[in-house]
């Protein structure tokens, strides 16, 4: 009787294990089917960013352009250089929108010469490549050429509109920015939203968003939305700015000529010893980093609570829903080596570190 029992209690607790190692093992699989949705859905709908000197040398590489790089329809924005022609952004986007994307300009405000140089701009992008998207900016430059000087002035000027461009995406700075300090930052984040309120209130535009310069740090954006949608008021949906996969030697001199003093000073500490400068790094803890709050902003969307710049109530701050709304890709390294990685992540194909904090994207 004893030998009995004493078998089926080593049966019951083989079973008990058996039972914890598969409870545990499907645990552990949820958790990481749940992760790897919560990041595929995070860079549905990402964009990306080229210059006409970096599309030129895609090109040069690949004639068939960005057709066999991105999902049709991809939203691919083209740089305004300083000390460049408009005609150069405005040819690229024409092939863009022929290889079947959809190509989002930028309005540099201290490039731009006069108000009839402004005029065959858009006029161009419109009427050439069917532009109706842009991205205003101020501009890498410290004098103005011309009568503007700051992206307002641009979107007071109603020039987009009378252009046919319904969406606009306006710069912004979460780590300041080394021309204006930050109480000017924050004034002009309320102008703006009060400028998008005007605006789709009387049904001149369909949106109105903001872009962010890049980063590398989930933690501080995180703490960048709260505050700027909390205190601030900010009803405008924030696409966050991230680089591709690049050599962390690049991204320090990227960051510093773009003025991104904080993340500039994180790479520099996560390099430590010459040989991890020429390391490339990959944009995957951020955006894991960043994903679920990126899908709290669309399950706000989808159940009617997201607040816009329209919205006459003010929730109260724990009930704010992310801002958040998406990636848009830096291609410092290259637009093709930036495109497929891009679009691995996002098609899902790869596969998480130990944690699920990182993650590898295949091929």
């Amino acid at each position: 009787m004893i030998n009995h029992s004493r078998r089926a209690l080593t049966r019951h607790a083989s079973a008990a294990a058996t039972a914890a190692t598969c409870s545990s093992s499907f645990s552990t699989s949820t958790t990481a089917s749940t992760a790897h949705a919560s990041v595929v859905r995070s860079l549905h709908d990402f964009s990306i960013e080229v210059t006409p000197p970096s599309f030129a040398k895609l090109l040069a590489k690949h004639p068939s352009g960005l057709g066999d790089l991105l999902p049709a329809g991809t939203a691919v924005n083209v740089t305004y250089l300083p000390g460049s022609d408009c005609e150069e952004t405005i040819a690229v986007c024409e092939r863009i929108a022929a290889d079947g994307m959809r190509p989002v300009a930028h309005v540099a405000a201290r490039s731009i010469e006069s108000e009839a140089h402004l005029e065959g701009y858009l006029s161009g992008l419109n009427e050439r490549a069917g532009v109706d998207e842009v991205l205003v900016v101020g501009g890498g430059v410290d004098t103005p050429k011309g009568p503007f000087h700051e992206s307002m002035q641009i979107l007071e000027s109603g020039l987009l509109q009378r252009h046919g461009i319904r969406t606009i995406g306006l710069a912004c700075h979460p780590e300041g920015s080394p021309d204006i300090n930050d109480d000017a930052l924050a004034a002009a984040l309320r102008q703006k939203n009060m400028w998008a309120a005007e605006q789709l209130a009387a049904g001149s535009v369909d949106k109105v968003y903001l872009e962010t310069q890049f980063f590398f740090e989930a933690e501080p954006i995180l703490e960048w939305e709260r505050r700027t949608t909390i205190e601030e008021g900010n009803r405008l949906p924030v696409r966050l700015g991230i680089a591709g996969p690049t050599s962390i030697k690049g991204l320090i001199k990227f960051a510093a000529m773009s003025g991104v003093g904080a993340s500039a000073r994180v790479l520099t500490r996560q390099a430590g010893n010459l040989f991890q400068l020429t390391q490339t790094k990959a944009p995957d803890s951020v955006i894991v980093g960043l994903a679920e709050a990126i899908g709290t902003h669309h399950d706000a969307i989808a159940a009617g609570t997201l607040p816009t710049p329209l919205a006459t109530s003010v929730p109260a701050a724990e009930a704010v829903p992310s801002m958040l709304e998406g990636f848009h890709f830096y291609s410092f390294a290259g637009v093709a080596k930036t495109a497929k990685w891009a679009r691995g992540a996002a098609d899902g194909d790869f596969t998480f570190g130990d944690g699920e904090e990182t993650f590898t994207v295949q091929g």
